[in-house]
C-alpha cells in the first residue's frame, strides 16, 4: 500500500467512528473528534496533515487497533456513519481490514493511504 490522498464514493457522512472502553512512534498521528477523548471520528495526521478513514469495511476489529493506538485495551463500538463529529478535509483511505491483535493501523490491509 502506499500514501495518498484516496477517493471514491466516500463523504465525510461516511467517515468511520470509534468508541473505546477506557479501561485502566511513527510518523502518524492520531486523534478522535467529538466529544470526548475516548469517542469521535477518527483522523490520521501525516506530517501535518489531517484526514479521516471512509467506513467502508469497517468493523470492530479495526476499532480495536485505532483505540490501541490511544492508548486503551479494546473499542466497545465501532460506528460506521460517525455521528460523533463530523469534519471536512481529505479521506485518507477506505476499506481497512485489521484481524484485531495488530498495535498500528499501518499493519492492517487497506485500500490506498
Amino acid at each position: 500500500s502506499s500514501f495518498g490522498s484516496y477517493s471514491s464514493s466516500c463523504n465525510h457522512l461516511t467517515d468511520a467512528g470509534v468508541v473505546c472502553d477506557d479501561g485502566t512512534s511513527s510518523r502518524l498521528q492520531i486523534r478522535l473528534t467529538g466529544s470526548s477523548n475516548r469517542s469521535g471520528t477518527v483522523e490520521l495526521g501525516f506530517y501535518g496533515a489531517w484526514g479521516t478513514i471512509c467506513h467502508h469495511s469497517w468493523d470492530i476489529q479495526d476499532a480495536n487497533v485505532i483505540c490501541k493506538m490511544l492508548g486503551y485495551p479494546r473499542a466497545i463500538a465501532a460506528p460506521l456513519h460517525s455521528s460523533l463529529a463530523i469534519v471536512s478535509g481529505r479521506i485518507w483511505t477506505d476499506s481497512v481490514q485489521c484481524r484485531g491483535g495488530e498495535t498500528n493501523i499501518l499493519d492492517c490491509q487497506f485500500s490506498s493511504f
